[in-house]
């Protein structure tokens, strides 16, 4: 296919052309201002040298006439030659002097009034001639003639208008011609370039460019090269996008098969973590209901507390996993809440205080220019890591200690960048791992075959660092153990203002809720699970009425016939859904509370079931703390003060 008509970018003067034309005019002017300088100056001094000649012929001849008059100093003869000079108008002035260099007699044309005569050595000048009068080699006089500048002036005017207009005719013709020849020499470039914009507007790889009525050698080559180049990129083209349709169809199918691999996994990791937990509850429920009776013997209290701590590793390492999946996803969402540094720090000193002390290990917290308390971010996923990297810090220490270090540095007046760095004496960490340790199922030390564990713990913190904007260091110290350092940006929030809570662990409050509230209603097709929500609550009030369902349907027709105001229930039901049940209550009763429980998901997704008509959220497995913390909450939310 090639362009029927190319004239369009013809019939408006081409950039191109312009340039062309400007710089050959450019050429022509520049020679022919060259030329005429050349001649202008010829000229110039032509006319001097023609001037002078004249005067000294001039000269020469008067001065023969003078030798007697001077001879025998007949200075009014003398005057009278010299004034016979008026009838030759290139003589300006004319000067006489005698022997002794005295003014005999002047001459000025028309009245001149330029004092040449009286100067006491003669001026100098390029329309100047000075001759002596001699007699027999003995200077009688000088004679001094200066021509009139004005008809040296005039013929180099003359000169220069007559190279003006031929300077300006030859430059109007060069223009004319140079543009008409070219714009005719252009005419395939205009083609090439109208094709060009062609192509990128329409994406069309079959235009070709037509070389047009006999161009230049070089213009056509080039068109004949571009054509080629365009049948090359078509060619290229059609090549891709086959080799892309090929590879867009197999992307497909192996999107397909992710997908189902996503979906298989999801649906293990679900049933992994709920045929986990499930009976973890059960576990841990029961050894906690055990552990409070104060009769049992205390070496049975010793395996209750180990039956406690293995249950408690194995609920961790299956939230280390579920945890994991759920970064690995695109869904990771990083809260901006207010919240105090002071107290995270505080409650992971808590927290990990004891189970050094059990390690007979020493835990130091320092803080050091923590200039604002109050900040913006998620303090849930920072309280994360942080726990991740004292426990593997604990773990892998077996005497000494450890150094948690916490300082900040303001950037400016709405930022601050505050780093954790957590030093320890442990077993530190080998040079084959120390740049895999962030990796998943990777475990770090020399003592890594004696510690439990899945090795989730530095890769969950790693995830959860980056999705905060941090960095996440580590390097071994120079005797033995390792130091983690992490830096999080933060953004500057104003304190806020806590209320008065008094009613937060004030058994007295809770257990009047409680009493109020009932029958309470516990739906769980486990029943152990039940049972130990239902001791629970008996322990903080034994005059509850507490109802147990293990369905949909038997819940359903429980809470027509008691009217329930506080429900705990699990998602997952046998015979329906846990969210279609908390909407049926809610519809019916929009004041009841209702607790999810649940060991398919995690309380990071609180805030969606939350929209699906529960109230708060307790993941399985739970301890009596989640419960009495959850009536807390319940509690202060019910009665603020």
């Amino acid at each position: 296919m090639s362009l029927s008509k190319s004239e369009s970018g013809s019939n408006k003067p081409s950039s191109f052309l312009q340039r062309l034309v400007t710089i050959n005019t450019i050429i022509i002017v520049l020679a022919l201002a060259l030329i005429s300088s050349l001649i202008y100056i010829k000229e110039y001094f032509s006319s001097i040298e023609r001037q002078k000649n004249s005067l000294t012929s001039m000269a020469i001849i008067i001065t023969d006439r003078l030798t007697g008059v001077m001879a025998f100093e007949d200075y009014d003869l003398a005057r009278k030659n010299i004034s016979a000079l008026r009838l030759n108008e290139d003589i300006l002035t004319a000067c006489l002097y005698d022997k002794n260099h005295d003014l005999v007699t002047k001459f000025n044309q028309d009245n001149n009034d330029k004092n040449f005569c009286n100067q006491t050595s003669h001026v100098t000048a390029p329309l100047m001639v000075s001759r002596p009068i001699m007699l027999d080699e003995q200077v009688l006089g000088n004679l001094v003639l200066y021509a009139d500048p004005k008809l040296f002036w005039k013929n180099l005017i003359s000169m220069s208008v007559f190279l003006i207009f031929i300077g300006t005719l030859c430059y109007l013709l060069t223009w004319i011609l140079s543009k008409r020849y070219f714009r005719k020499e252009t005419q395939s470039l205009l083609r090439l370039a109208s094709t060009a914009r062609e192509i990128s507007k329409t994406g069309n790889y079959e235009i070709r460019v037509n070389t047009g009525d006999n161009p230049a050698m070089e213009i056509s080559n080039l068109i004949s090269s571009f054509n080629e180049l365009l049948e090359i990129v078509e060619n290229h083209r059609n090549r891709l996008e086959e080799m892309i349709s090929i590879r867009t169809s197999q992307l497909n199918d192996e999107k397909k098969k992710v997908e189902k691999i996503s979906e298989a996994k999801s649906e293990f990791l679900a049933k992994l973590s709920h045929d986990i937990r499930t009976p973890l509850t059960s576990i841990l429920g029961y050894s906690e209901l055990i552990n409070n009776n104060r009769k049992i013997q205390d070496k049975h209290r010793n395996h209750i507390n180990a039956i406690i701590r293995n249950a408690e590793f194995v609920s961790e390492l299956v939230n280390g996993l579920l945890n994991l999946a759920k970064l690995e996803s695109t869904d990771l969402k990083i809260e901006a809440v207010p919240f105090e540094i002071n107290k995270i720090l505080s409650l992971v000193k808590q927290t990990f205080e004891p189970l050094a002390e059990n390690k007979n290990l020493k835990l130091e917290l320092n803080t050091l220019s923590l200039e604002e308390n109050w900040l913006l971010g998620d303090p849930i996923k920072l309280h994360q890591v942080l726990n991740n990297l004292l426990d593997n810090s604990i773990k892998y220490t077996h005497e000494g200690g450890i150094q948690f270090t916490v300082s900040q540095l303001l950037e400016d007046n709405k930022t601050a960048i505050v780093k954790f760095e957590i030093k320890d004496s442990g077993t530190g960490i080998s040079n084959e791992k120390i740049n895999e340790i962030f990796d998943d199922y990777i475990q770090i030390g020399s003592a890594s075959n004696q510690i439990k564990g899945a090795g989730l713990g530095l890769a969950i913190a790693k995830k959860l660092v980056n999705a905060m904007a941090g960095t996440i260091n580590v390097k071994n110290n120079k005797s033995t153990g390792s130091t983690f350092s992490i830096e999080i940006p933060f953004q500057l929030a104003q304190a806020q203002k806590e209320d008065a809570d008094s009613s937060r662990g004030n058994f007295e409050v809770i257990k009047k809720f409680l009493l109020e509230y009932s029958p309470i209603l516990a739906i769980d097709d486990d029943a152990n699970c039940t049972e130990i929500v239902s001791e629970i609550i008996l322990s903080q009030q034994p005059q509850a009425t507490i109802i147990h369902a293990s369905s949909y349907n038997q819940a359903l027709e429980l809470f027509n016939i008691k009217q329930p105001r506080l429900v705990f229930t699990d998602i997952e039901l046998p015979d329906g859904d846990g969210y279609e049940l908390a909407k049926l209550f809610k519809r019916r009763n929009a004041d009841t509370i209702i607790i999810a429980i649940s060991a398919y998901h995690t309380s990071d997704e609180y805030e969606s079931l939350n929209d699906r008509c529960f109230n708060y959220f307790i993941a399985k497995p739970f301890h009596k703390k989640n419960i009495i913390d959850t009536l807390s909450e319940l509690v202060k939310q019910l009665n603020p003060l």
